[in-house]
């Protein structure tokens, strides 16, 4: 939906980028396990934010540059998925905004996440080792 906006919007669809671009960035597979890991990311340090008051400007940057992570993570995957290459180009010019174009050129997504790490542990409030 978003493509098709932002193709209205730019009247010179031939300046998007070509679909080969796509070949620069990740397998499908490994998109949707990162757009996974970072939601539930994202679902813990909103959960923390809510217990860890002494820590809330630093969890809220943690949030800020996940979603933004999520975003770029959600529009790559729209670029995969979508069927039109119209759309598909679209969605890649929608990225490489995103991303910045040199990030984009590079290939240069945001970190991976292991499932067992996360960018800086937080304290589970609710243990009680000491």
């Amino acid at each position: 939906m978003l493509a098709i906006v932002f193709m209205a919007i730019v009247q010179d669809q031939d300046a998007f980028p070509p679909i080969e671009d796509l070949e620069r960035f990740p397998a499908r597979q490994v998109v949707r396990e990162q757009l996974r890991l970072y939601n539930c990311h994202l679902e813990a340090l909103q959960i923390r934010r809510q217990v860890w008051c002494e820590f809330r400007s630093e969890i809220d940057q943690w949030i800020e540059q996940t979603r933004d992570a999520v975003a770029i993570w959600d529009v790559l995957d729209s670029a995969q998925l979508s069927t039109p290459l119209d759309v598909r180009r679209g969605w890649l010019e929608v990225l490489r905004h995103r991303m910045r174009p040199w990030n984009y050129d590079a290939g240069r997504l945001p970190p991976l996440i292991c499932s067992k790490t996360y960018p800086k542990p937080i304290p589970d409030p609710v243990s009680n080792n000491q």
